[in-house]
C-alpha cells in the first residue's frame, strides 16, 4: 500500500502579522514542525499546500523531499473558502506524482 501525507497550509492569513505558517515554534516555524512530524510518520510521500504566502514560506521552511502543490497558481480567487479548491488541486497533483490517469470528461445526463 502507498500511503501520501497530506499537509494542508495554504491559509494566508495574517492575523498575528505574518502568515501563520511562519510562526514561531519549537526553534523554527510552525509549519517546518508540522512537517518533521509529518516526515516521523513514515508517509511514502508527503505533499503539503501552500497558498497566498508561499514565496515568504519558502525563505523560511524546508521543503526539502516535500511536494509542493502551489494553490497560489489559482488567477482569481474563489468566492467561498478555498479549502474545497486546494484539496481538488493537491489531490489532481497527487495522481500526476504517481502517474495515475486523469477521469474521462463527463457525459451530458
Amino acid at each position: 500500500m502507498f500511503v501520501t501525507g497530506l499537509l494542508l497550509g495554504a491559509c494566508g492569513s495574517t492575523q498575528f502579522g505574518v502568515p501563520w505558517q511562519t510562526l514561531a515554534y519549537q526553534g523554527g516555524t510552525l509549519l517546518g514542525a508540522s512537517l518533521e512530524t509529518a516526515r516521523e510518520c513514515g508517509f511514502d510521500q508527503l505533499v503539503v499546500t501552500l497558498g497566498a504566502a508561499s514565496d515568504q514560506i519558502r525563505d523560511r521552511v524546508n521543503l526539502d523531499g516535500v511536494r509542493v502543490v502551489d494553490a497560489s497558481a489559482m488567477p482569481d480567487l474563489v468566492s467561498a473558502h478555498i479549502n474545497a479548491c486546494v484539496i481538488m488541486m493537491a489531490d489532481k497533483a497527487s495522481d500526476m506524482i504517481r502517474g495515475k490517469s486523469p477521469l474521462p470528461p463527463a457525459m451530458n445526463a
